[in-house]
């Protein structure tokens, strides 16, 4: 039978998705059906993927932030040796879980721009996808807002102590402050336009960290009288501050997808890791045996409410720059953290991402026999020749048509952000996002204490509860002799990462009542 050789487009759209309640797909020119729906990643040029050690000092800093600064205190609160048994178990559960997940996504998805919520949607459907792009999002915005508070917190205690008390300035006109700077890194288009900030900020949080050392040598044998390891009831806070410390499990999606060589990821972030641990052991054990008990949630907040005890007047500069260089770097790592967001929001912006109808096909499990059968049960005139020809009109003929019809529905405007490897990506949506975690920060007094909450519920959630559901979904797929043991290994992960959750959730409801009643 001959094909009738004109089809047009919007009957095309309109026809297909009504019928089938899924988005148009985007067809590439070889006929290769790519995951315009459900990834946010276009082709990405080469010039903007990340080298090896551009990818390793993201995945180092990302991990590595104000975070690791609260673990002196769970240190205190523990003890030197229960303190390093927990930073290096939560370590090795976090770091297997990144894995397992990354196992997942190249089994499945193995394609750039895969984010977290696609992999959860591939999984268990789209409000479980929805679940993972929430929780995502909740954690790293909240990360962010805790930066603007923690910058606004040290260069206010730098201005005040150094000025012997005179001048005092409010953290929000130091927020407001930090916004345009803000602004223009969150302007940064990829990751390898971000990497000289990342690069930056760990240069100074090492630097911050060498200042510490000389601040811990002049001060060895000045200490707190609180003994250390006696505060019992603050425990479930102090492991949720050790839990919380690792805040880059959410980056590893854009940071593979944006690699040269995505080939050596995992064992670059094993590196990465194994530094990340060192640093926390360093810092975690290190000030509590030269300083006693921290009694503070951040070591430059208490290096500064000490600074005369533990280095006198000639070394209190010290402690000063120390705050300032921190706080920079915490600033230069704010595109980096909130990455995951941007990813995440422009794919729901663009093509309804986490959204849509929950009777939706999910075209990831759609192979050409499957595209065959829709489109001539759907347009019987094509039927004619059988389907191989069928499906080589769709995918040949009208190649040019379905991409463009992608490109309208899927493709928003970029304004300044034309580089960015986003699909949909934009300055709009960016300081949206921004301006979200700013507002946070600047309304609410003891914005700390809801963090906490959130990291709880988010952070237990993304590190420890979903990638053992991901990998339990696949584990035929993944394992060929060891599906029981596995499984069993997934299930104690899950009972692990609800029993943190629960345990950090009470505490941060408990602090918060405390505070208001």
């Amino acid at each position: 039978m001959e094909h009738n050789n004109t089809l047009d487009n919007s009957q095309l759209t309109s026809d297909y998705s009504q019928h089938l309640l899924i988005e148009p797909l985007s067809l590439s020119p070889a006929g290769a059906m790519t995951e315009g729906l459900h990834s946010t990643g276009k082709d990405i040029p080469s010039s903007h993927f990340t080298s090896n050690s551009q990818t390793y000092i993201h995945l180092l800093k990302g991990s590595v932030g104000p975070g690791c600064l609260s673990l002196p205190w769970a240190f205190s609160i523990l003890g030197v040796p229960l303190g390093l048994a927990a930073t290096g178990i939560l370590c090795i559960l976090t770091s297997y879980n990144a894995l397992c997940v990354m196992k997942v996504k190249k089994s499945v998805m193995d394609k750039r721009g895969v984010t977290y919520s696609d992999l959860g949607r591939k999984a268990y459907g789209l409000r479980f996808g929805r679940f993972v792009a929430t929780v995502v999002c909740v954690q790293q915005m909240a990360i962010c807002t805790v930066y603007f508070t923690f910058i606004a917190e040290n260069i206010a205690a730098v201005v005040l102590h150094s000025s012997g008390g005179t001048v005092a300035i409010s953290h929000r006109s130091i927020m407001l402050l930090t916004l345009p700077f803000v602004t223009a890194l969150v302007s940064l288009p990829n990751l390898r336009v971000i990497a000289p900030a990342t690069e930056g900020a760990t240069l100074l949080l090492f630097f911050a960290f060498l200042l510490v050392g000389i601040v811990i040598v002049e001060s060895w044998d000045v200490k707190s009288d609180t003994p250390v390891g006696a505060t019992v009831g603050s425990i479930p806070q102090a492991l949720a501050a050790i839990m919380y410390s690792y805040e880059g499990i959410n980056l590893i999606f854009p940071v593979e997808s944006a690699m040269r060589r995505p080939a050596s990821f995992n064992q670059l972030f094993i590196m990465a890791m194994t530094t990340v641990c060192g640093v926390f052991f360093t810092v975690g054990a290190v000030c509590v045996m030269a300083f006693g008990f921290v009694d503070d949630g951040s070591l430059a907040a208490f290096l500064m409410k000490n600074a005369d005890q533990y280095v006198g007047s000639g070394g209190v500069a010290l402690v000063y720059i120390t705050n300032i260089a921190v706080s920079i770097s915490v600033l230069l790592t704010y595109p980096l953290q909130m990455f995951p967001c941007f990813s995440l929001v422009s794919q729901m912006a663009c093509c309804g991402g986490g959204g849509g109808n929950e009777n939706q096909v999910d075209i990831l499990d759609l192979d050409y026999n499957d595209m065959d059968d829709i489109y001539t049960d759907h347009y019987p005139s094509l039927s004619g020749g059988g389907g191989n020809d069928s499906q080589a009109y769709v995918l040949d003929s009208d190649n040019d048509n379905m991409d463009s019809i992608h490109a309208d529905q899927c493709s928003k405007p970029r304004t300044c952000l034309s580089e960015s490897d986003i699909e949909g990506d934009s300055f709009r949506k960016r300081m949206t996002l921004v301006l979200i975690t700013f507002v946070v920060a600047l309304t609410i007094p003891d914005v700390q204490e809801l963090i906490s909450l959130a990291g709880a519920l988010a952070g237990s959630s993304t590190a420890l509860i979903i990638p053992p559901l991901l990998t339990l979904r696949y584990i035929p797929e993944l394992e060929d002799n060891r599906c029981g043991l596995q499984a069993v290994r997934c299930y104690l992960l899950v009972l692990v990462g609800v029993v943190l959750a629960i345990g950090g959730t009470a505490a941060s409801i408990t602090d918060i009542v405390k505070q208001y009643v």
